[in-house]
């Protein structure tokens, strides 16, 4: 489902999410899909009506510009939260996103090379 991937980059774990909040360019509660590749960190979203939806993208994060990423589940009946935390320049970006399960999340980010280390 994945489909702002470049040649050379390959998928490893893709998944729905909802976006709520902490980056400075995106309104919060927005649904989509987080996903991670060898190179990047995305999250996908949709546009248009019906009749013409089409994908867009709303962020994207080379994972060499990523500080470090949080998986939590904060409470037994709350869904678990990926935060993808950034820093460019003088702004702290944390965006965070609702996905459906914890397990799949904390095993993809394990094997990816995240702000240049494994």
């Amino acid at each position: 489902m994945a489909r702002f991937l470049q040649p050379d980059e390959k998928l490893i774990y893709e998944s729905p999410a909802k976006y709520i909040g902490g980056h400075s360019k995106l309104e919060p509660e927005i649904e989509g899909h987080l996903v991670l590749t060898t190179k990047r960190f995305l999250f996908e979203g949709t546009a248009g009506g019906v009749r013409k939806r089409r994908p867009v993208l709303l962020l994207d994060y080379r994972l060499g510009s990523i500080n470090q990423v949080k998986v939590e589940k904060l409470g037994t009946l709350s869904k678990p939260t990926v935060t993808i935390i950034t820093r460019l320049l003088e702004n702290v970006e944390q965006p965070s996103f609702q996905v459906q399960d914890r397990d799949p999340w904390e095993r993809a980010i394990s094997s990816a090379r995240i702000g240049g280390l494994i």
